[in-house]
């Protein structure tokens, strides 16, 4: 992969060919955007709040544009098999957070997520989309 030429601050569009990809840009070929500083992870300022209806929920505290990340949604790697046991009793309790990645993998966000896992969708009309991303950087705190 070629990376971008993005002038610094320019990135996160679909003019940028890594945004493009769905791929993080790399600080190893991406060398004038500003890559090789921070790579994002979350592009709005979020609040939480308990609904009688849905419980707890994740909503954004500013307008967020059409085509603009939200979120990285986090959780433990699962196979579907394991996902599936644990869907069962997550069911019984009333509290999923299971995310299927593709046909093999689901991300489990109980334990181990992030403040992603309350957001919450309408499904007849969805105003945000999840797609998955290849990222280059991993943290851990």
């Amino acid at each position: 992969f070629e990376g971008c030429t993005c002038r610094r601050g320019e990135c996160r569009t679909n003019n940028c060919p890594c945004f493009a990809a769905l791929r993080e840009c790399d600080p190893d070929v991406c060398s004038s955007c500003g890559a090789s500083e921070v790579a994002v992870v979350a592009a709005v300022t979020d609040g939480r709040s308990f609904s009688s209806i849905h419980g707890y929920g994740m909503y954004a505290r500013e307008a967020i544009s059409a085509n603009e990340f939200v979120y990285e949604y986090t959780g433990a790697m699962l196979s579907q098999d394991e996902a599936e046991r644990r869907g069962l009793i997550y069911d019984h309790a009333e509290m999923s957070y299971l995310f299927d990645l593709n046909e093999d993998a689901v991300l489990d966000a109980l334990r181990s997520g992030n403040k992603s896992k309350f957001i919450n969708h309408d499904s007849e009309s969805p105003n945000c989309t999840a797609k998955v991303v290849s990222l280059i950087h991993l943290w851990y705190y």
